[in-house]
């Protein structure tokens, strides 16, 4: 687990998300950890401007645009940063005469589980996203296995870097269908939400390996 605490306060201290990601990505012993950072903020997108997308639109590669507006605009843009910026764009969403109460994007996170084993997870996320005033912002990962669903709210807020870890108590990689991060915003009729800097990490403690019984075991019958 402090790995994971040491990667999210290098982060919000400024490291490359770049050298951290390329920097031991597995740490040693049995313990399994992986790091996440979503393509809108490390690769162009197919499409750099959305206008008025609609709910369950595919915004980015693994990014899912959600809403309940009917009418107004709404703008999604991945924006270039400056070279020595975290990452290489942020991405923005704009939005005018909103007469929803609700949206959000829907991260595809099961890449983190690729050669991880089963055991106790914990999930670290840590997020920088700057909102107009009176934007509210929450967060959670929802995940499935074995047709069963489950999530855990997550702590965020808007307009400062969020350092934040949930306990998904057991997952095994191997029956876990989907694993998701959702990023939610409660927005005014008029403003903008600018995602600057996101990365998650997953850590699993794998379960103890059961040593064989040897009770009835004498040693005078062999």
């Amino acid at each position: 687990m402090n790995e994971t605490v040491d990667l999210l306060c290098e982060l919000i201290g400024g490291a490359s998300v770049e050298a951290l990601l390329e920097r031991n990505p597995r740490p040693h012993g049995n313990r399994g950890e992986a790091r996440l950072t979503p393509s809108f903020l490390t690769t162009p997108a197919s499409e750099t401007y959305l206008r008025s997308p609609s709910s369950g639109a595919k915004v980015a590669e693994g990014v899912v645009f959600f809403s309940d507006y009917d009418k107004g605009l709404v703008q999604l843009v991945q924006q270039p940063l400056p070279r020595h910026a975290d990452t290489r764009y942020s991405y923005i969403i704009n939005f005018a005469s909103f007469d929803g109460n609700w949206m959000s994007l829907v991260l595809d996170s099961k890449k983190l589980l690729n050669g991880l084993p089963a055991g106790k997870a914990r999930l670290g996320l840590m997020i920088e996203a700057i909102g107009s005033a009176q934007v509210e912002m929450a967060s959670k990962v929802t995940w499935q296995a074995a047709e069963v669903s489950r999530e855990v709210l997550i702590d965020t807020r808007p307009n400062q870097v969020c350092v934040a870890q949930a306990d998904l108590d057991y997952i095994n990689p191997e029956s876990t269908e989907s694993l998701d991060l959702h990023l939610m915003f409660n927005p005014p009729a008029r403003g903008s939400v600018e995602i600057r800097r996101l990365t998650l990490t997953l850590d699993i403690q794998p379960e103890p390996v059961k040593q064989q019984q040897l009770e009835g075991v004498f040693e005078d019958e062999l």
